[in-house]
């Protein structure tokens, strides 16, 4: 399969993003790593991580937040495990707040070595459940929860087949089953499952021939129990990637990829999108980068965050699509380092979680930084202080009417925009004697042509007012 890789150009690094908070540390002594967090529904934060205690003796440890990640709870002994190494782990959200967090069981011996699970109801935590049992050698577990509230639990066991990875359900205390999706010659290994909204699992893997030195990034998915034929996005790929899910139900992926399999090789971090069911040509970020995640934020903003290596260290780099351009951001700098990042959205701002390693010593602690990502609030309120924006049904898929009632003045000028920021259709409109004109959009552009599914956005200028709503064009919704 032949990679074309698409390059933009970047607008220049600005030092320190204003917008990102100062760090803040959630744990720190000896090493912290790994860590995994979820918001619940009222906006609190749960974040679980691997500590270790001593050589061969680690545990996993849980804080929360009830102020944005101002502040931290002291952190909690999930395992309570007196000796052997707990690692990897993983939590999710499922319904009412109950909290479901995996880990790898004595992670010494790899060949006995199981995935367990933990509950946490918001009282008291379940005694530790066998989640891939008679399956030694499992390891690397993931986490999804379906619109039911099924939880679905992966993970990963070298010795079915060439190596692959199985699963499970957990649903009013009782597990399914074990299934193996696939199979056979080919290594498969899965690095992030998410549900949309329509229950479809949507999946990034890895794929591994028995030829292939570093092994291929897949998107594959699962709707109904059906499993479909993997795609192949990306070769020559290293072990950190990322995905999300934008409004519209499309999988965007960020990965590390090795552009050269001849020393020394050149590593960058790259991104694709899946749109009608085509995958976007991969766009070459940066170089010298690892340790990529990314999020979609609730305006529909892609951001990506990467350790990259420089001249005097390492710094964390904060890239951020907004209206078809990717501007990237130098967020923190040092000379020993970051790693494991954790990347989710809270409301109206994104938390980044990540080890740091200390000046001078071997150790890790664990920080967080916020990042606010602006105008949440103009584009969802339908109420301002000079004129009131409704529009309805949305989404929609003939006709979305837009109404404006002002007090300012006679005329306002409505203008519509898709989400690379291009205007696509404009109109004024004059009110009535009471402040008040609608508007009927059938999806038609400035020539006269239907356009395609996706997030558009509608903006409304009335005197020097200014207020823009997201609506959603679904031919099939």
């Amino acid at each position: 399969m032949s990679i074309i890789i698409a390059l933009f150009f970047l607008i220049p690094f600005v030092a320190s993003s204003q917008e990102w908070s100062e760090p803040s540390t959630i744990f720190s002594g000896s090493i912290n790593r790994d860590a995994d967090a979820v918001v619940d529904s009222n906006g609190h934060l749960h974040v679980v991580w691997a500590h270790m205690v001593s050589d061969n003796y680690w545990k996993i440890l849980y804080s929360k937040s009830v102020d944005k990640g101002q502040t931290w709870t002291e952190p909690f002994d999930v395992v309570r495990n007196t000796s052997l190494w707990m690692s990897s782990p993983r939590i999710a959200l499922g319904k009412n707040n109950m909290l479901y967090v995996t880990y790898d069981y004595n992670t010494v011996n790899p060949a006995n070595m199981y995935v367990h699970m933990k509950t946490f109801n918001g009282t008291s935590w379940s005694p530790s459940k066998v989640v891939s049992e008679g399956f030694p050698g499992s390891d690397f577990s993931k986490m999804a929860v379906d619109t039911a509230g099924v939880l679905y639990i992966f993970w990963i066991n070298t010795g079915v087949d060439a190596g692959t990875f199985l699963y499970r359900t957990f649903y009013e205390d009782d597990f399914s089953e074990i299934i193996k999706p696939y199979g056979g010659t080919i290594r498969y290994s899965l690095r992030k499952p998410i549900f949309d909204k329509n229950n479809r699992l949507h999946c990034q893997g890895w794929v591994k021939y028995s030829n292939n030195y570093y092994g291929n990034l897949a998107y594959f998915s699962m709707n109904n129990g059906t499993w479909s034929d993997y795609t192949v996005i990306s070769d020559s790929v290293l072990a950190h990637s990322d995905m999300d899910i934008d409004s519209l139900n499309n999988p965007h992926m960020v990965w590390w990829k090795v552009t050269s399999s001849v020393a020394p090789s050149d590593d960058g971090t790259f991104y694709s999108f899946l749109e009608n069911s085509e995958w976007s040509i991969p766009e070459y970020l940066s170089d010298n980068s690892e340790f990529q995640v990314i999020v979609i934020d609730a305006l529909g903003n892609k951001h990506i965050v990467d350790k990259e290596k420089t001249e005097n260290g390492y710094r964390h780099v904060h890239f951020q699509h907004k209206n078809g351009i990717w501007n990237g951001n130098d967020m923190e700098e040092n000379s020993t380092g970051f790693s494991n990042y954790s990347l989710i959205q809270q409301d109206s701002q994104i938390c980044l979680f990540y080890s740091v390693r200390d000046t001078g010593v071997n150790n890790k602690a664990l920080n967080v930084r916020t990042y606010n990502i602006g105008s949440i609030v103009s584009v969802q309120n339908d109420f301002q202080n000079d004129f009131s924006l409704v529009t309805y049904p949305n989404p929609f898929s003939n006709e979305i009417t837009i109404s404006i009632e002002t007090k300012l003045s006679n005329a306002c000028d409505l203008n519509i925009y898709n989400f690379h920021g291009s205007k696509v259709f404009s109109v004024q409109l004059v009110s009535n004697q009471k402040g008040f004109c609608s508007f009927v959009w059938d999806g038609i552009d400035f020539n006269g042509s239907r356009l395609p599914s996706g997030v558009y956005l509608v903006q409304i200028i009335v005197g020097t007012s200014v207020t823009t709503r997201s609506v959603i064009l679904m031919s099939d919704y």
